[in-house]
């Protein structure tokens, strides 16, 4: 019987491995193969136990699934010292509250996780040098993401912040060279220093307002990085935030710590227009009383390839106003855009509004501040966005 089982596990792999769908029928004089016969032969017993918290428990099977069950703080990490390198997969369940300090630090096969909603805190270095991790699903209960927490997990290409998130710790994700695209929440109002430190593959970010200070390294050895917008509210800047040679350019306002910043670093900066309302007053008078109405009116927009916002120009206002669609729907929100909207945004025309059409936006944006001429389709057509 024991033979048959490991035949029946080994046709069932088989068709997985081949990424085939069937229904498979394996009968010999004495022997019909079914599912409590691979089941049976795929072993799940418990290999260690114990507890992390006042109130949660752990337990990995021999598969390598760790799963952490209860209520509470997650205190400790005891499975790291023996199975950091057997931890395949994670289960969290819902009332977990936070994801306690080196939780997974350094284990190498874990590939994904999912964090429920109840999750307020991910702990310092909590993910760091998980070098296989290629995803990471977060909730929007997170408030806070902790120093060290992702450093060196170089096959995250993504990662979607929550709008509830407060604080970005120091060298939070340091040396993530796979990571190409990151939205910050407007809830952000502190970035710590080297947070996105060696960023390779980091083309564009988007620093929401409410965040006042840019610490040392922030953005130091990120040579993809193209482009950096900055807000009014960011009142302090280091001098090694940005590396002098890199090809940054950065955007904001008038007037603001971020202009004078690109002067003395001379790098270059692009003026955005802060956005503004059109006011109509009608006075009506008679004998006995006098009203005042007044009515705000807001130009129809025409909207076009690159200039969702209809405004007319192709500028960082359109940049900002993808990414923050973008930010919305990748966390669970819905889109509002129009099919308009949505056309002019999709810019490289590959049927989704991300950051792709941002940096691109803002790559054509900076073009035309230079005196480039061309129409943002001849602009595009040589790139591979």
């Amino acid at each position: 019987m024991k033979l048959r089982k490991i035949t029946a596990a080994a046709m069932a792999l088989t068709v997985v491995c081949g990424a085939q769908t069937a229904v498979m029928s394996y009968q010999t004089a004495d022997f019909t193969a079914n599912a409590a016969d691979i089941v049976d032969a795929v072993p799940t017993d418990i290999v260690d136990s114990g507890t992390c918290g006042d109130n949660l428990t752990w337990e990995l099977d021999t598969v390598g699934t760790l799963t952490i069950s209860g209520t509470g703080e997650m205190d400790y990490a005891p499975w790291r010292s023996k199975y950091k390198d057997e931890i395949k997969s994670v289960i969290i369940s819902e009332g977990v509250k936070s994801i306690g300090p080196s939780a997974f630090e350094e284990c190498s096969a874990l590939t994904s996780i999912t964090i429920p909603d109840g999750v307020t805190i991910i702990a310092d270095r909590a993910f760091c040098e998980c070098s296989e991790l290629v995803s990471i699903t977060i909730p929007d209960s997170l408030t806070t993401i902790g120093d060290d927490a992702f450093v060196c997990c170089s096959k995250l290409t993504s990662i979607n912040i929550p709008n509830g998130v407060t604080s970005i710790g120091a060298d939070a994700f340091d040396e993530c060279s796979g990571l190409t695209a990151i939205i910050i929440p407007d809830s952000v109002t502190s970035i710590g220093y080297a947070a996105f430190y060696r960023c390779s593959g980091l083309t564009s970010i988007t620093i929401p307002d409410g965040v006042t200070t840019i610490g040392d390294w922030t953005f130091y050895e990120c040579p993809a990085l193209t482009s950096i917008t900055l807000p009014d509210s960011v009142t302090s800047i280091s001098d090694k935030a940005i590396k002098d040679n890199s090809d940054v350019t950065i955007y904001g306002y008038e007037g603001s710590r971020a202009e004078s910043y690109a002067k003395e670093k001379g790098i270059p900066f692009v003026a955005m227009e802060k956005s503004t309302t059109t006011t109509a007053t009608t006075i009506s008078t008679t004998t006995t009383t006098t009203t005042t109405t007044t009515t705000v009116t807001t130009p129809a927009k025409e909207v076009s390839f690159g200039d969702p916002t209809g405004d007319g120009k192709i500028d960082a206002n359109d940049a900002s106003f993808v990414l923050v669609e973008y930010a919305k729907v990748s966390t669970g929100g819905e889109s509002a855009l129009t099919s308009e909207e949505t056309a002019a945004a999709d810019v490289n025309k590959d049927g989704k509004v991300d950051a792709k059409d941002a940096s691109a936006i803002l790559a054509y944006y900076s073009y035309l501040s230079t005196g480039g001429t061309d129409t943002l389709e001849a602009f595009l057509k040589p790139q591979e966005l």
